[in-house]
């Protein structure tokens, strides 16, 4: 997994993160998810993901 595009904005949501540290491992991000709300998350980037991919 790999982020095309992050903001300096993560850094005003999560301040330990930021966009270099996610595209050297895009994982930390969901490591801010709570875990009862990963599934759901995982679930719209993967929508996400594939509307993409029919454009």
């Amino acid at each position: 997994m790999r982020f095309n595009f992050m903001s300096r904005g993560i850094e005003g949501i999560h301040p330990d993160l930021n966009p270099e540290l996610l595209r050297d491992n895009p994982r930390l991000g969901f490591s801010s998810i709570h875990p009862d709300d990963l599934q759901q998350a995982r679930l719209a980037m993967h929508e996400a993901r594939m509307q993409n991919t029919q454009r």
